[in-house]
């Protein structure tokens, strides 16, 4: 049975005070402005947080209590600039022809479900970056590699339908914004796994995230639409329902994706 000391109750303490400064920012980001699409966008950017906290709060070593909470601190504010970063690069360039914010004060569900992806993905992203004992400017590397990984595939999935993504998801087509999502979410999973590996060395890290991305692109993007679309969901075509934003299959469709994804992620 784990023993808890009072160290772990002020590391708490600590990250309960920075979540809720987040949420004051992101109020005020959002000009205290209530709606769903608001709401929806605040439930991906906790989740991914909470996620990449995983990595600092189990990396600690807990004997001096200043070195803690110095290091706390330090992870905190990468996690925290990370995260906002991944806001940006989600509004100017994956979904370079919609303006977030706008969309999202006007209740637009898509761009807020897109941003769950983008927020639990990038958090699942940093904290296999963060977890053990590399340096800093690894876990920005792996970040930034991340972020460029999701544009990639979002930019391929948008080449091989029949739809255009950005249109669908200004018209707030739920549908797409839930496979885009799920389609971050089984890459982020996939790629931890080179992120995280056992290899002593950045270059072969580095080597393995390529060896990675390759399969999530192969896999993720063209094999499983395929198994998925004949195999799991054999009576519908898939893409036509996603135009026609039948969110059922929508879900379906990105749960046994993202459900893959950890099957692949523990046998590569």
């Amino acid at each position: 049975m784990k023993l808890y000391s009072w160290e772990d109750g002020i590391n708490l303490i600590v990250v309960f005070v920075i979540v809720f400064l987040v949420k004051l920012f992101i109020d005020r980001l959002n000009h205290n402005k209530v709606n769903l699409a608001f709401s929806i966008r605040k439930f991906g950017l906790f989740i991914g947080i909470g996620i990449a906290f995983i990595a600092p709060l189990t990396s600690m070593d807990k004997v001096n209590l200043l070195d803690d909470l110095i290091y706390l601190g330090a992870s905190s504010v990468m996690i925290i600039v990370a995260i906002f970063l991944s806001m940006i690069i989600n509004d100017k360039l994956l979904l370079r022809h919609v303006n977030n914010n706008k969309m999202l004060s006007e209740n637009n569900l898509s761009v807020a479900f897109v941003e769950i992806g983008t927020f639990i993905a990038t958090g699942i992203i940093l904290f296999a970056s963060m977890s053990g004992e590399g340096v800093w400017w690894t876990s920005v590397l792996f970040f930034i590699l991340g972020q460029i990984s999701f544009i990639l595939l979002v930019f391929l999935y948008n080449v091989i339908t029949k739809f255009n993504i950005h249109d669908l998801v200004k018209e707030g087509n739920i549908s797409v914004a839930i496979v885009l999502s799920g389609i971050m979410i089984s890459a982020a999973i996939i790629l931890k796994t080179a992120i995280m590996g056992d290899d002593t060395t950045l270059v072969n890290d580095l080597k393995l995230f390529g060896i990675d991305l390759v399969i999530v692109v192969v896999f993720v993007i063209i094999v499983l639409n395929n198994v998925i679309d004949k195999i799991f969901l054999p009576k519908v075509r898939v893409y036509d329902e996603i135009v026609k934003d039948n969110i059922p299959i929508a879900i379906t469709y990105s749960s046994i994706k993202i459900a893959l994804a950890f099957v692949i992620s523990s046998i590569i």
